[in-house]
């Protein structure tokens, strides 16, 4: 009786992967992980803990990295017969295929199909408008996408704006599962240290403002920027923290150790470009994480999640340029008494809307009503 849960990075971490996973062990205790090294330099077979139960993990090892080279697209191809040759390992076993986004869902249909069982299709993010796809090919993507989800027994998206980006689809039953964190209490330890502090912990990536924000935290010195992560512009933070002691890089980080350090900040940031489509839609877990710590947020205008933050009141949007940004920090940290006011409807609507207890019960029944 065993789900597989299939993901094209390495689950370490993968926050939205892990929470699924241990919430799902509550009633599942059997899950198998097929997941993707492209370092190498990871284990290819073990053990990962949750407070729910374990889980195995296999990972490939195909040395590849991100974007869409000639070397990244064969590594992919090659990680499609992982997961298929996997899969078809295991098929005494297997029950359901949790399969997140289409580097993994056309491998996952097509097992489930072989295998006579149900494929839920997590989409993280719509391919589409995430990656820098050719226009000649993007049609055809797009329908692949599209053949997949009007298949899946389930589909689940992050947020309720995203039903949009699916609108040539027509799912079967369509469920939205927020990326929100698990609730957790966080015993964070603010540095003896005045200046305000920012978190970043993510995919350190273009389109997300960083190399501007690194430049301008350098003329900053009354402030801390803690960035942790790993992607392209790893090598540029590093040089960065190397040459100012109010930069700090922390590399790749676990979950609970992204959780401590944002707990002990005064402001996270989610600086999204919104000339990227899918920015349009997103969903960050820095949102979320900033709800659940209590911490106002500073986002792009026109990137989705400044509606939520706008509506809510729960942090500042800014254009996509660290001159906004600046002016936004600035005027965030000049009214002691919204501050305040912040704080505590962040916490307020974490619990009420958004909180990790409301999206488990969603996904428990979907496997549920599947199996």
């Amino acid at each position: 009786m065993t789900i597989a849960f299939l993901r094209a990075t390495h689950v370490a971490p993968d926050p939205r992967v892990e929470k699924e996973v241990n919430s799902v062990l509550k009633e599942h205790k059997d899950i198998l992980i097929l997941g993707w090294d492209r370092g190498g330099d990871l284990a290819r077979d073990e053990v990962l803990t949750f407070e729910n139960g374990s889980a195995r993990i296999l990972r490939a090892g195909i040395r590849s990295g991100y974007g869409a080279s000639v070397g990244t697209l064969l590594g992919m191809a090659l990680f499609q017969f992982f997961l298929i040759r996997q899969l078809w390992r295991h098929r005494k076993g297997i029950t359901a295929i949790h399969a997140s986004d289409l580097g993994t869902a056309l491998s996952g249909l097509v097992m489930a199909r072989l295998l006579r069982v149900p494929l839920v299709y997590d989409i993280y993010d719509y391919f589409v408008d995430s990656f820098s796809v050719p226009r000649a090919v993007a049609p055809l993507i797009e329908r692949i996408d599209t053949f997949v989800i009007n298949r899946a027994d389930v589909v689940i998206i992050v947020g309720e704006n995203r039903e949009s980006q699916l609108s040539k689809a027509r799912p079967k039953k369509l469920v939205v599962i927020h990326n929100s964190p698990p609730a957790t209490v966080v015993n964070a330890v603010r540095p003896d240290d005045p200046r305000k502090r920012f978190v970043y912990v993510g995919i350190l990536s273009e389109g997300r403002l960083l190399a501007e924000l690194l430049e301008l935290f350098s003329r900053r010195p009354d402030w801390h920027l803690d960035i942790g992560g790993f992607g392209a512009l790893e090598a540029t933070a590093r040089r960065f923290a190397a040459d100012y002691d109010n930069i700090t890089f922390h590399g790749r980080l676990p979950y609970a150790e992204t959780l401590r350090l944002e707990a002990a900040a005064d402001c996270l940031l989610a600086v999204y470009d919104p000339a990227v489509p899918n920015h349009k839609y997103s969903s960050p877990n820095k949102f979320y994480e900033a709800l659940m710590l209590g911490l106002p947020i500073i986002v792009a205008a026109e990137t989705g999640v400044d509606q939520l933050v706008s509506e809510h009141r729960v942090g500042l949007v800014c254009d996509y340029s660290a001159g906004s940004f600046e002016q936004a920090a600035d005027r965030l940290f000049a009214d002691s008494d919204e501050l305040e006011e912040i704080h505590r409807r962040a916490r307020s609507l974490f619990e009420t809307t958004f909180s990790w207890e409301i999206m488990e019960k969603r996904l428990l029944s979907i496997y549920r009503s599947l199996l």
